[in-house]
């Protein structure tokens, strides 16, 4: 009997855990703890599709005179395959996991003129050609992104467990580290995320009040979901706004974007606590500014934002009409295109458009891949699109 009434208060737990993190009636202060114990679990590969977009498969929309014309690289997080598709939706390029026991492909992105890199979900970063013939494989714990720099070297982010009772007294912290790597795989640069945190008061108190509960084994105090290095100097009247060498990456269980000088290192700027709820894929666009993905987990809501680092002020954001039409509660990206269009990924929804600055959709783009469990459609999810202008790639010679 004790044993059936623990299972039972186990169960209920679960189901309520569940209920708050799917939205179940009005949200309140508490549910953000319910939604808190559930940070660090793997993400959903599959979503429910809503009844207004069960029928839409690949491209539903495309303004050829206002969209940027190019091509369309993706995975699907629940296979081990990527695609690179052209405007209309057909598949110009279909890339997959030769390896023997293949695991799902989380990013991918272009590597040199006809080679691409893949995140596979086992932690792998490959190197593999068009005939998805891999070239190379680095077996780490490496998780969320990874950048090749214009300098060579590959960056990319490493979990590591360490004790900091600083940020998380009586278990272990999942500790990411901001690494590069050269050509023959060796680490040439590390950076430990909490000795970042550590020497700005601030972020530390940001930590505190995001402690997890005791459900967790493992503090997931970060959960760093992007790296990239600052590709070139930049100025504003004349002072140094970004360097180049500089990594831009966001924590997003701190709410916080910041931009790293790893060659001291310490944190020359950060923001968004209190200003974004989960934030994904920060990029930097001509001027300096920052793109933002701010998925608004608990408000029910995402947009995208550009944010004026100096001013620290929203200078352009895009919302859904009506805004919750927009919710991407975990995940997603944004891409501002040299026409200055800017390319979203709904990745919960497996949706991705390309909107004008006056927030015109001008193309879009739904996964096709869906399947049906139990009494409902469900479609495979998007973690990233990027834009091209074109396949194969220059050279660089």
């Amino acid at each position: 009997m004790k044993r059936l009434l623990v299972i039972g208060a186990l169960l209920v737990v679960v189901v309520a855990l569940v209920w708050a993190f799917a939205g179940g009636g009005a949200r309140r202060p508490g549910d953000a703890r319910a939604i808190e114990a559930l940070k660090s679990l793997p993400y959903a590969s599959w979503t429910p599709v809503a009844e207004k977009d069960r029928l839409k498969n690949g491209v539903v929309r495309h303004d050829p005179d206002r969209a940027f014309a190019g091509l369309n690289l993706y995975s699907s997080e629940h296979a081990p395959d990527a695609f690179l598709l052209d405007m209309q939706g057909n598949v110009v390029l279909e890339l997959h996991d030769s390896r023997p026991e293949p695991q799902p492909w989380k990013l991918v992105k272009p590597r040199t003129a006809d080679t691409f890199l893949a995140l596979a979900k086992d932690g792998a970063i490959l190197a593999v050609d068009a005939r998805s013939q891999v070239l190379a494989e680095l077996e780490r714990d490496f998780h969320h992104d990874f950048d090749l720099g214009a300098d060579g070297l590959l960056y990319a982010i490493d979990r590591r467990l360490r004790d900091v009772p600083e940020l998380a007294d009586g278990k272990p912290v999942r500790d990411d580290h901001l690494v590069a790597l050269d050509g023959a795989g060796e680490i040439v640069l590390e950076v430990s995320s909490a000795d970042l945190v550590l020497t700005v008061p601030e972020l530390v108190a940001t930590a505190e009040r995001q402690r997890r509960p005791l459900l967790d084994r493992e503090a997931d105090v970060f959960h760093t979901n992007t790296i990239s290095r600052v590709p070139r100097r930049y100025e504003r009247d004349g002072e140094l706004l970004w360097d180049e060498g500089w990594l831009v990456v966001c924590w997003r269980n701190l709410n916080t974007i910041a931009v790293v000088d790893p060659a001291v290192p310490a944190i020359v700027w950060h923001w968004g606590d209190g200003a974004v709820e989960w934030p994904h894929h920060p990029t930097l666009v001509a001027d300096g500014n920052l793109l933002i993905f701010d998925n608004g987990t608990f408000r029910g809501w995402s947009r995208v934002i550009e944010l004026d680092p100096v001013s620290r002020e929203i200078v352009w954001e895009y919302r859904g009409d009506p805004r919750e039409s927009f919710f991407s509660s975990s995940r997603g990206s944004s891409q501002r295109l040299p026409n200055g269009n800017t390319l979203i990924t709904d990745s919960m929804a497996g949706r991705v458009f390309e909107v004008t600055p006056s927030g015109d959709i001008v193309w879009e783009f739904f996964e096709p891949r869906t399947r049906r469990k139990w009494f409902r459609t469900e479609r495979a999810t998007i973690y990233r699109m990027t834009r091209l202008r074109e396949w194969p790639l220059p050279s660089a010679d």
